[in-house]
C-alpha cells in the first residue's frame, strides 16, 4: 500500500507543471508573434489573454475556435512590418505591408486590432510605457480587443474560409454585421451584458452621434470609426437581445452553406433584412419603442 502511495505521488508530481503551467497553449493553430525584446512581458500577456477569450467562445458560445492564425502583438512597427510582410507574402507587398502597419500602430489608440488574411494584428501605441504593471491595468482591454478580432475570424471561417484579401469583408455580410457583432461579442466577454438597462443605455446613447443609416454601412469601407462602429453595435445589441446570441452566428453559418445576405438573415433572425433596416430606423431614435421590439416575442 505504501509502495503504491509513493508511485501515486511520483505521477501526481510529474503532472503538476502540465495542470497548472500559466501560460499553456489551448488551442491548436494559433501562434503568438512579439518581438525578442518584448518577449518576456507581450508574449505571456497574450497567452493569458486567449486562455480567457477562447474559453469564454466555448463555454458562452459552444464554438471551439482553432485557427489558424497568426496574433503579432507588439509595440513595435518595423517588428510588425516584417512580420505581417512575412506571413502575407506573395498576397501583400512590402510597401502595402508598411502601409498598413503604420495605419494600426501608430494610431491615437492605446491597443488597435486588425486582421486579415488569417493574421491579426494587435499593436500597442508608441508612446505606453509596457511593463507588466502596464499588462496587469490593460488586461481587460487586451482580451476585449483579442475578443473582438477573433469574432472577425470565426466570421470569416463560418462564410467562407476560402475568401481571401478584400473580398472576404463582402463575403462575410453587411459591415453593419461584421463589426457590429464582433462589438458586441466583445462587450459579452467583459461581461457587460449582464447588466441590461446599463448596458442598452449606453449602446443606444453613443450611437446617436451619426445620421448615415446601417443600409449605408453595408459596404467597406466608409467607416468614421466610432461613430459607424456604434450605430451597428446598436443594431446588432437589438437583433441579439431580440432573438438571442446564437442567431447571430447562424447568419455566418448560412452565409458558408451558400445562402446570400438576405437569405441568411431571415433564415437567422425570422425577418427580411430589408425590413429589420427600415424598422431600425424608427427604433434608433426611440429608446422606449427599442426596448419593447427587443421583448415583443418574450
Amino acid at each position: 500500500m505504501k509502495q503504491f502511495l509513493f508511485l501515486l505521488g511520483i505521477i501526481g508530481l510529474c503532472l503538476l507543471p502540465v495542470l497548472f503551467e500559466k501560460n499553456a497553449p489551448i488551442a491548436v493553430g494559433i501562434e503568438v508573434h512579439t518581438s525578442l525584446d518584448e518577449n518576456r512581458t507581450l508574449e505571456p500577456a497574450m497567452n493569458d489573454a486567449l486562455d480567457d477569450v477562447l474559453t469564454f467562445y466555448a463555454r458562452s458560445h459552444d464554438i471551439a475556435f482553432n485557427g489558424p492564425l497568426h496574433i503579432i502583438f507588439s509595440q513595435d512597427t518595423q517588428y510588425v512590418t516584417d512580420t505581417y510582410y512575412d506571413l502575407s507574402r506573395p498576397h501583400v507587398s512590402k510597401k502595402d505591408a508598411r502601409h498598413f502597419a503604420r495605419s494600426h500602430c501608430d494610431a491615437d489608440q492605446t491597443i488597435s486590432g486588425v486582421i486579415t488574411l488569417k493574421v491579426m494584428l494587435l499593436c500597442i501605441s508608441p508612446v505606453e510605457d509596457v511593463n507588466n504593471r502596464w499588462i496587469a491595468s490593460h488586461r481587460d482591454q487586451i482580451g476585449a480587443t483579442l475578443a473582438h478580432e477573433i469574432m472577425h475570424a470565426i466570421q470569416h471561417k463560418f462564410s467562407d474560409e476560402s475568401v481571401t484579401g478584400l473580398s472576404a469583408r463582402r463575403a462575410s455580410g453587411p459591415v453593419w454585421m461584421v463589426e457590429g457583432a464582433a462589438n458586441y461579442i466583445s462587450r459579452d466577454f467583459q461581461g457587460a451584458l449582464t447588466y441590461k438597462d446599463r448596458e442598452f443605455e449606453r449602446v443606444f446613447y453613443r450611437a446617436q452621434d451619426t445620421t448615415k443609416s446601417i443600409d449605408e454601412l453595408s459596404y467597406a469601407p466608409p467607416f468614421e470609426r466610432f461613430k459607424h462602429y456604434a450605430i451597428s453595435h446598436l443594431a446588432i445589441y437589438l437583433l441579439a437581445e431580440r432573438f438571442g446570441a446564437p442567431a447571430l452566428f447562424d447568419f455566418w453559418r448560412n452565409l458558408g452553406a451558400g445562402h446570400n445576405w438576405e437569405n441568411s438573415f431571415a433564415r437567422a433572425f425570422g425577418m427580411q433584412m430589408s425590413d429589420f433596416i427600415e424598422k431600425f430606423e424608427t427604433l434608433r431614435r426611440d429608446p422606449k419603442a427599442a426596448k419593447d421590439w427587443i421583448l415583443a416575442d418574450k
